[in-house]
């Protein structure tokens, strides 16, 4: 591409900045960084910050309002091209009531940014515009409905622009536009805020930039195809895993197994009856907790900050209404923390828990016995459990199929095991576990097992530890 190539704009979104916002928002709860809300920075700066992403698992359908078969389909091979690197799904075709609606023509090459195509109710009117129907236009804009921004205005481009070059090249033929369409889609650079990937002149939203366009002569080339680093942004906006996790009561979630692309964890929970809910945080740091009515993401019931000494549990408790919620909470140093939530019914004794080897974390009210069953290996399989403490004294036991094992009858006041290790012969593999008891050497404190899965995935279909807490 040249100095006369059309080039991409965003289209202007209907509606004010806070209408903007607002809709995000509702469509994802995770449009907007955690600090920015609960802090209550002015509403044009947090509209200028905010993701503009579809939900979970978006079914992003297209309706065309215009085109020939061959158009058509073309648009749909080619858009259809960021499937393969997220969890989203593109239906094309004739869907009027479409958030996306494409027009084939005369009317140059852009598009809305992702979610603010729900803000024009006109389904006359389009929210992508295709004149030039190639494969690299057709991937550019349709990263634009999906949120992606201009590459070149990115805070780390160092583009030294020759203005006066581009100006006299973009008023002219046959882009014809005005200062004021320069300045917006040329030079302004975006809050990083916003960002989360790395500058990239490979990227397939980057605009060719002509050299004699830059004081330095240096340019950067016409890119056609989906870089890495679009690859990755994309699986990371829409990702396989739900970014907003079902709580489950009295289960101890590890932060770095949960953290989103805001870097946070997110879950949310119901409440049926009003009562008393408690918040368990262990870790170190400075920990923001924001809980939210599902029926408004904008407006927290509560948020806190809360330093965590790592000693000890960190606790905030209140009572909560019936009603459906949404918990965020990140640490602000990016340390890794520990997140428990209880209630006042929960919090009655516990007979069995179940827990799939997944690296999950567990959190119980008891004292009792802590038993392990080995299971679900096939008749020519054998496995060997080994845990240890900080001082290195290693235990092994190699159960039989089915064996109960008693593990607190291995334990030592004050010698709290660190690490299980399941050794499956047949598949010549291990996994690791880390174990942590918590409470063994003070009979009236809860046990906090975590079980810490990172080496052999395969061991998750053949063996499953359960945990029979008896009264």
């Amino acid at each position: 591409m040249d100095q006369n190539a059309l080039y991409c704009t965003i289209l202007s979104a209907n509606g004010n900045q806070q209408l903007q916002f607002s809709t995000a928002c509702q469509v994802n709860p995770l449009n907007v960084h955690l600090e920015d809300l609960i802090r209550k920075n002015d509403t044009t700066r947090l509209a200028s910050v905010h993701y503009l992403r579809w939900g979970y698992l978006p079914e992003l359908k297209v309706h065309f309002l215009n085109g020939t078969p061959t158009e058509q389909s073309n648009f749909e091979l080619w858009a259809t091209e960021w499937e393969k690197h997220a969890a989203i799904f593109i239906l094309c075709g004739n869907y009027p009531d479409a958030p996306i609606r494409v027009r084939f023509g005369n009317n140059g090459n852009n598009s809305q940014l992702g979610t603010n195509a729900l803000l024009d109710k006109d389904k006359t009117k389009a929210t992508m515009n295709i004149q030039d129907v190639t494969r690299d236009t057709i991937l550019h804009e349709f990263g634009h409905a999906l949120s992606c921004i201009h590459e070149h205005q990115h805070p780390d481009c160092n583009i030294s622009w020759d203005k006066t070059q581009v100006k006299k090249d973009l008023s002219g033929y046959p882009n014809f536009w005005s200062p004021e369409v320069i300045e917006f889609n040329m030079f302004r650079k975006y809050d990083r805020g916003i960002l989360k990937s790395c500058y990239d002149t490979k990227s397939i939203m980057h605009y060719s930039i002509p050299a004699n366009w830059t004081t330095n002569k240096v340019g950067v080339p016409h890119n056609t195809v989906l870089s890495a680093t679009d690859m990755n942004f994309v699986k990371e906006m829409y990702p396989q895993r739900n970014p907003i996790q079902k709580t489950q009561l009295n289960r101890t979630y590890l932060s770095s197994e949960y953290l989103n692309m805001l870097n946070e964890i997110a879950f949310d929970f119901d409440v049926e009856e009003e009562q008393d809910y408690t918040f368990c945080f262990t870790g170190k740091g400075e920990v923001i907790l924001a809980l939210f009515d599902k029926k408004d993401y904008l407006n927290e019931v509560f948020s806190q900050v809360i330093l965590l000494n790592e000693k000890e549990n960190n606790v905030l408790t209140k009572r909560l209404p019936k009603g459906n919620y949404l918990m965020r909470s990140k640490n602000t140093n990016g340390e890794n923390f520990n997140f428990t939530l209880q209630s006042a019914t929960s919090l009655k004794s516990v007979e069995k828990i179940e827990a799939e080897t997944t690296g999950e974390i567990i959190r119980v009210n008891s004292k009792n016995k802590i038993e392990v069953i080995i299971h679900d290996f096939s008749t020519d399989d054998s496995a060997q459990i080994t845990f240890g403490d900080p001082q290195g004294e290693f235990i092994y036991i190699r159960p039989k199929i089915n064996e109960i094992i008693d593990l607190g009858s291995y334990l030592k006041p004050g010698k709290n095991p660190v690490l299980l290790q399941l050794v499956n012969r047949r598949w010549s593999g291990s996994a690791n576990y880390s174990l942590k008891i918590d409470g063994v050497d003070t009979p009236n404190s809860p046990y906090t097992i975590s079980i810490d899965d990172g080496v052999f995935q395969r061991v998750h279909t053949l063996a499953k530890l359960v945990f029979l807490f008896k009264p």
